[in-house]
Formats: structure tokens, C-alpha cells, sequence
């Protein structure tokens, strides 16, 4: 594949054929900065099937739909919800990427472009497609990659060019039918999209110094960005310079492929999200002026699931019965107030314990022990486990640290007060509102109604409640703040996967809860408290080392 122009802006187009509305995942291909624009697709309230819209479950799995040389599934492609600068005369590439969650042995693939345009939203006879397919791929390509890639530029400029609105791709597959594409079965799975088309706007070079002047002005914020048609970049010591991008064109293939990790095509844990690896910069890096221990600092963390929400009321009880069968003596029964929403009152100590027995009932390797050479199993009593008695490298589940849970919790999108922007509402997050003491609080004020129903507290809401940030976590803000494995300690330590202060007598929550205000839900804020608090605002989520299932 081509080495890309570190400065390029990139857009992303993606979607997933499926019964129902599933969590979509984009596999980022490109290491380099770019200004990311996700062009979302109609929403796949009917499937275009060759069954004429009726999506017929395969073995119980309706959230995949198998292909055959009969059975076509289609994908979605609306032009009108890309950015309008999108325009066809200014598209260099444009790439077709199909992930299979099966493709076991799977006979060819074949890829069409619908001829014809539809709309999801009714039932309605399937779309014709053309006589001769875009691209064809054997079955050795799909079974040892597990996703199939063309260059589909010309198509895209065409359709661009033209005035249908909706158009498409259908996918076949000749030989054996055990191809699924789509999502895994079950809720919040997260099966990486069945589709990604990444449009890389060509740019050219030669403005004046004026022009980068105004472009400077604009790009405050940003690392690039687009003026007039030329791309002027950002370096890390703040100055511009203009890009120039020559287009080239896609393998087509896969076969180029060599800076895709195993573990980005592969599937997440059910409940949990991929973390890419990469750099980031933690910390305050939007200058809020009452944030002063988190100075901003690149750092950099390997890739790791995350638990897509809070450990539930009911997700603990699972746990804890087993363990008190196995050998943990004075685990805490938690607290919550239903099955679906966070458990809350346990300490520090119950949540490291916890994560341990998690792991065993698993069949995995624990990540916490009580002496350095890890050979004895932390789970009883109250031990401030040290850096060396974790056991980094197991398979088992554990606290993210604090590094993991600031990149976890932005993202993906960097320069941000929240996960989302700049402000906050009670229709993004759980949280006490205080609109008269922070300007980017827009309130209302007051507990949150979602959590606040029934009366009773904690006012927590159910896990899942507000809609999901760039990795697909929940209540990244808000809800109940989460402990991590740090002690905390000033300053930052950056680097690469940093593991918090040696020693201290505080360990880090972050996040915010249903009983604080605003200022404790930003990104960078740094929070901490006594390891053996059990309060109703505090609870946690789980990681696990990604490649594994």
C-alpha cells in the first residue's frame, strides 16, 4: 500500500448491514495526525437483502447476515452525509474495505455496485446490481485476512458526480455459504464495521505566506487543516507549512496491508472495546486554568479492551459468588441501585480483588499478587499492591491505569474539555448541574433526572443511558467516577505505558460521578481518594492486554 502523506485529511465513511443499530468501529489504518469527519450512513432500520428487506436470523445470530451466490448483502453508501467539501473533483482515493466475523472456508467473493438506489428505511424488492463485479477474491484472501479491500475511486467520483443520493455495494459469494459479514452476535459486541471508505481529499502546494498566515489564525486548535483547497500543516513547535499530496492508487488486495496489527481485525471481547495503541497528549492541553497537577505530555499506551460500561450491580454479584467459593474471604457484596446500573461502595482493595477473581473464573492468568515474585494470588485483606507485584503481561482483567483510562476516555478526539466537546448537558452525561459556576456547564441544574428516578439515592442512571463516546464507552463522564490502578502523584509520568507513582496514600478516580459537578467530568481532571472509601459515587471498570479473546 502507499505511504501516505503524514498531514492528510482523511474522511471516513462507515456502516454495517444488521437487523439492528449495532456499535460501529472504524479500524484506523492511518498512524499519522489527521482531522477525522465520519460520514454516518441511514440507519439500518430494514436489511436489503435478496430476501426483499427481510433479514432472515443465521442460527440465532441476527446480527450477521450470510452471503451467498444468492443471497446478496448490501451496504449503504449516502452521499449527503458527507462534509460538503467532499466533492468529486477533489476525491484522490477511495477504498472499500468488507470485514467477515466467519469466513472459515468460504467460497469467492464478488463485490457489485448497486445500479439502482434504495432507502434502508423501507422494505422494498433489493436493488439490481451491475452484470460484471467490481472486484472478485478468493477464498484464501478472505479466510487468512478476514476482510477484503478494492479500490473503488472511480465509483465514488462517479457517483459523486451524478445526482442519486443513496447508492451502494452488494456482496455475493460463490461455493459454500458459511460467510457472515456484520456483527457478532449479542448486544454491544462491537464487531469492527462491515464497511469503511476512507476519501482522501487531493491537495495542492503553492500559496502565498498571507495565506498561511490566515490558516495559522484558523488552526488554533487543530494540528491541520484545509483552506481554499490547500492542505497547511501544523508541526509540534507550532508552525505552518503547506502540503502537497500526490494521489496514487490502492493495491487492491489487502496484500499491503503490513501496518495492521493481528489485533485490529480481531474481534473484542463480548462487552468490551479495542483501545488502539498510539500516542496521545494527556492533560490540560485546553489551558482550563483550575486544572494545575496536569500539565499536558505526550504519552504513549499499547492497545487494551475496555469495558464498554461499568461493572454492574449484577455483573459483580457474578463474580463475587464465585469467589467467595474460591478462597476470597471478605469481599464486599457491593451496592447498587438495580441490576443494570453501576456497583458502587466498594473500595479500592474490592475492586482490585475482584478484577482477580474475574480472571480465574475466566480460566485466565490473575494480573495482582501479594509478593514480587507473583507466585501468591492477592485475595484477601487490605495490600497496597506495588508496581512489581502486578503481574503486567497475564491474561487476566485489571484497573486501567491512569494513562489508559484519559486515552480511553477521550476517544480518539484530542483538545477537549469532554468526550464530546467543549460543553456539557444532562442529555450527555450523569452529573450534578451547577450552571451559575462554570460557563461550559448548560445544565439543567440539579441531579440529573435520569438518575434521579424513583426518588431514591444514589442517583445513579443505568449503564448505557447516554450515547457512547469514539471508542463506544459509556459514561466516560459522569455516572460514578471510576478508580484506577495509580497511586496518585504529581506530575505526570508520560513516556510509554506509564504506570503512576511508586508510592502514595490517595489512588486515582477519575470521571466524575452523579453527585459532582461538571468540573470533575472533563478529561483531563485528576481526582483521587483513600483505597478503602466505599462511597455511592465510586465504581469501576475492567481492562484486558488486547489480542485475546
Amino acid at each position: 500500500m502507499k505511504t501516505k502523506h503524514p498531514a492528510l485529511r482523511r474522511f471516513t465513511h462507515s456502516g454495517v448491514k444488521a437487523v439492528q443499530a449495532v456499535r460501529t468501529v472504524s479500524i484506523t489504518l492511518i498512524l499519522a495526525t489527521a482531522l477525522l469527519a465520519r460520514a454516518d450512513v441511514l440507519p439500518p432500520a430494514q436489511d436489503s437483502s435478496s430476501l426483499n428487506g427481510k433479514l432472515t436470523p443465521v442460527t440465532g445470530k441476527a446480527t450477521t447476515l450470510a452471503i451467498s451466490a444468492t443471497r446478496k448483502g448490501y451496504v449503504l453508501f449516502n452521499l449527503n452525509s458527507l462534509p460538503a467539501e467532499v466533492q468529486a473533483a477533489n476525491i484522490a482515493n477511495a477504498r472499500l474495505r468488507v470485514y467477515f466475523p466467519a469466513a472459515k472456508k468460504p467460497g469467492d467473493i464478488a463485490i457489485h455496485t448497486v445500479t439502482s438506489a434504495w432507502n434502508e428505511t423501507e422494505t422494498r424488492p433489493a436493488p439490481g446490481v451491475s452484470v460484471s463485479p467490481v472486484a472478485m477474491f478468493p477464498a484464501v484472501t478472505v479466510v487468512a485476512k478476514k476482510f477484503v479491500e478494492v479500490d473503488v475511486t472511480t465509483t465514488v467520483q462517479a457517483w459523486l458526480a451524478g445526482t442519486t443520493t443513496n447508492n451502494g455495494f452488494a456482496l455475493t459469494a460463490s461455493g459454500l455459504t458459511n460467510v457472515l459479514i456484520g456483527a457478532k452476535e449479542g448486544p454491544g459486541s462491537g464487531y469492527p464495521c462491515a464497511l469503511e471508505i476512507e476519501i482522501e481529499p487531493a491537495f495542492v502546494g503553492g500559496v502565498s505566506a498571507a495565506s498561511v498566515a490566515t490558516a495559522a489564525s484558523l488552526a488554533s486548535a487543530a494540528t491541520n487543516v484545509n483552506t481554499g483547497g490547500t492542505l497547511v500543516k501544523r508541526d509540534a513547535s507550532g508552525n505552518f507549512s503547506v502540503g502537497t499530496v500526490t494521489a496514487t492508487s490502492f493495491v487492491g488486495d489487502g496484500s499491503g496491508l503490513t501496518n495492521i496489527p493481528a489485533i485490529a481485525v480481531a474481534m473484542a471481547p463480548q462487552g468490551m472495546a479495542l483501545i488502539p495503541a498510539g500516542s496521545f497528549t494527556i492533560g490540560n492541553s485546553i489551558g482550563d486554568t483550575d486544572i494545575t497537577d496536569a500539565d499536558p505530555i505526550s504519552t504513549t499506551v499499547s492497545a487494551f479492551y475496555m469495558d464498554v460500561n461499568e461493572v454492574t450491580l449484577s455483573q459483580w454479584q457474578s463474580v463475587y459468588y464465585w469467589a467467595k467459593d474460591n478462597g476470597y474471604t471478605d469481599l464486599s457484596a457491593g451496592s447498587g441501585k438495580g441490576p443494570n446500573h453501576p456497583v458502587q461502595s466498594v473500595t479500592w482493595y474490592d475492586v482490585v480483588k475482584w478484577c482477580n477473581a474475574r480472571s480465574e473464573q475466566a480460566g485466565k492468568t490473575p494480573v495482582y499478587y501479594t509478593n514480587d515474585v507473583q507466585t501468591t494470588i492477592y485475595k484477601t485483606g487490605s495490600v497496597n499492591v506495588t508496581n512489581a507485584q502486578v503481574k503486567w503481561t497475564a491474561t487476566g482483567y485489571r484497573l486501567p491505569t491512569e494513562a489508559e483510562m484519559e486515552k480511553a476516555a477521550r476517544g480518539g478526539r484530542s483538545g477537549l474539555r469532554f468526550p464530546w466537546g467543549n460543553t456539557i448537558t444532562q442529555n450527555l452525561a450523569n452529573y450534578t448541574g451547577a450552571t451559575a459556576s462554570f460557563t461550559y456547564d448548560l445544565g439543567p441544574n440539579g441531579n440529573n433526572a435520569v438518575g434521579s428516578v424513583g426518588g431514591t439515592s444514589p442517583a445513579t442512571s443505568p449503564v448505557g443511558t447516554f450515547a457512547a463516546n469514539g471508542y463506544g464507552l459509556n459514561d466516560m463522564s459522569g455516572n460514578v467516577i471510576e478508580w484506577c490502578w495509580d497511586w496518585y502523584g504529581t506530575p505526570y509520568a508520560g513516556g510509554t505505558d506509564p504506570h503512576g507513582a511508586t508510592t502514595g496514600s490517595l489512588r486515582v478516580v477519575r470521571g466524575g460521578s452523579w453527585l459532582a459537578y461538571a468540573f470533575f467530568a472533563r478529561c483531563a481532571f485528576r481526582d483521587s481518594d483513600d483505597p478503602n472509601n466505599n462511597s455511592n459515587r465510586v465504581g469501576f471498570r475492567a481492562v484486558l492486554p488486547a489480542g485475546q479473546p
